[in-house]
């Protein structure tokens, strides 16, 4: 038999955030293995190639493990250091601030953005690489893009439009959760 009543979800609530020291540890170790692989494809791409008759011959040309662990380690540690010095910036931000929000977002990735624009040993550069940091960032808090971003706060209310069989449009602004819709038999 058909159920008389429907629930119907409009968001499914995610997993729990790690908070503290495993938050921190889980950044790091996301940015040491995502630098890894992309040293792994950057030292891959950059092999010697051989050239055999005017065609060049790519087959047992791998680089040297010097070469290879420049590229690997190095990347792996420079995006290490910018997971790090995004959750510290973003950390010191909400427990001044008392919240996460727009603002703990931006001061986060403005530390990431003078994290890598201080490498070019310039002082403006790296004020600019912040500053295109947490604007980025903002737009992704904005946009909901955060993963850290608290969805009972984001999603407290959502619009309901219902048409009546007289095709009228009611439009209802309800807690965000379920509703129950009764069916006819």
């Amino acid at each position: 038999s058909l159920a008389t009543s429907k629930a119907m979800s409009t968001t499914e609530e995610p997993p729990p955030q790690p908070e503290g020291m495993s938050r921190f540890l889980v950044n790091v170790t996301t940015g040491a293995c995502v630098g890894a692989v992309f040293g792994s494809i950057q030292s891959a791409w950059l092999a010697p190639h051989r050239m055999t008759d005017g065609i060049e011959v790519a087959v047992d040309a791998l680089p040297s493990f010097r070469q290879m662990w420049k590229h690997v380690g190095g990347n792996a540690m420079l995006l290490s250091g910018v997971a790090a010095t995004y959750t510290l910036s973003e950390s010191l931000a909400a427990s001044v601030r008392g919240n996460f929000d727009i603002y703990t977002t931006m001061s986060g990735a403005f530390g990431a953005g003078f994290f890598i624009g201080s490498r070019t040993l310039n002082l403006a550069n790296a004020f600019f690489y912040g500053f295109g940091y947490a604007l980025c960032g903002a737009g992704a808090h904005l946009s909901g893009g955060s993963p850290f971003q608290e969805p009972h706060k984001r999603d407290k209310l959502r619009e309901y439009s219902i048409i009546t069989p007289g095709q009228e449009k009611i439009t209802k602004t309800l807690p965000n959760k379920p509703i129950t819709i009764p069916q006819d038999d």
